[in-house]
């Protein structure tokens, strides 16, 4: 089960390496700008919109980890091959996540297999805001 997920595919090199680039940003702001400021751009960028954001205090974060993992595990160093995906696969996206619904639906447009339920009320942050839905979703791919 993906939640909102972007699977790397970029359509240019151009657009992999701006991807690189803001991550890449974003990775030395979390590294060393102050915390509440942060906090309060990241939770204000358009994916985000719409949703609650949870209450992050800096203490119980290691921002340097923070900022290895904005850089280690960026989706511009992604890439999935459809092809080698189990067809069980599900794809879930709040219905309020305008860009990832617009890329859920490429994805299903693609070929990609699996499922691709929208979350009715919810935005990017499932877990946050429907985890009663992702739990059915869960049980329901289990059983």
């Amino acid at each position: 089960m993906l939640l909102s997920a972007n699977p790397g595919n970029f359509q240019s090199d151009q657009e992999r390496a701006a991807r690189r680039a803001a991550d890449d940003l974003w990775a030395e702001a979390f590294r060393q700008d102050p915390w509440n400021d942060v906090l309060d751009r990241w939770n204000a960028q358009e994916v985000l919109a719409g949703g609650t954001a949870p209450l992050r205090t800096e203490s119980h974060y290691d921002r340097a980890k923070l900022s290895a993992a904005l850089r280690d595990f960026s989706v511009a160093g992604q890439f999935t091959d459809p092809l080698r995906l189990p067809s069980n696969l599900v794809w879930m996206t709040g219905e309020r996540d305008g860009k990832f619904v617009t890329l859920q639906a490429s994805m299903r447009d693609a070929g990609f297999p699996g499922t691709f339920p929208l979350v009715e009320g919810a935005g990017h942050r499932l877990l946050v805001e429907a985890p009663d839905a992702v739990a059915a979703a869960l049980d329901h791919l289990v059983a």
